[in-house]
């Protein structure tokens, strides 16, 4: 059996040679499932401030469908939605402002409020599995088993912490 391409977009699989994936990628489906995607990230304010820009469509105005759907160079949207989007785009906004307004906060302090929260959690930690997390020294890195891996007996050499002998190169280059 040979290759096969999956294409996420469209989903759906061919034979992956050349000549198929060269007429599936050139293909109106192609196009049209990959717009829609990349459609559906686009920030509200984007969207709103296209669509503000585009005449309504008199054809989906009339009878609530459109013969070129996405691809119409015309507004589908409906005052409603209009105003639905325009609030988002409000919120967002304003979201946005009160996280600028916000002090930036020490990472260490959020890691150690979050611990704090899981100890009183749903789900009890032993005292071995959650330590708290001090700012380490300069010279003196803390390391510590992850949670998930606390109490395991085959823990994976790359999570354990080096020896305590070992020293780590902090200005050596890679490669």
């Amino acid at each position: 059996m040979g290759k096969h391409y999956y294409c996420d977009y469209c989903e759906r699989s061919f034979a992956d040679n050349l000549g198929h994936r060269k007429r599936h990628l050139k293909s109106n489906i192609h196009q049209q499932q990959r717009q829609a995607y990349y459609n559906s990230l686009r920030d509200a304010s984007t969207i709103l401030r296209e669509e503000m820009g585009k005449q309504s469509c008199r054809k989906y105005q009339q009878t609530g469908e459109c013969n070129f759907k996405e691809s119409c160079r015309f507004s589908h949207m409906t005052p409603e939605k209009l105003y639905m989007l325009q609030e988002r785009v409000r919120m967002d906004k304003q979201m946005a402002d009160t996280r600028l307004n916000q002090p930036e906060r020490d990472p260490v302090d959020i890691v150690n409020e979050w611990l704090a929260k899981r100890a009183k959690g749903e789900k009890p930690c032993t005292s071995a599995s959650v330590t708290m997390v001090t700012k380490p020294k300069e010279e003196e890195p803390i390391h510590t088993v992850p949670v998930i891996f606390a109490g395991h007996a085959n823990i994976p050499p790359s999570v354990l912490p080096p020896p305590p002998g070992d020293q780590i190169n902090r200005g050596s280059e890679w490669g």
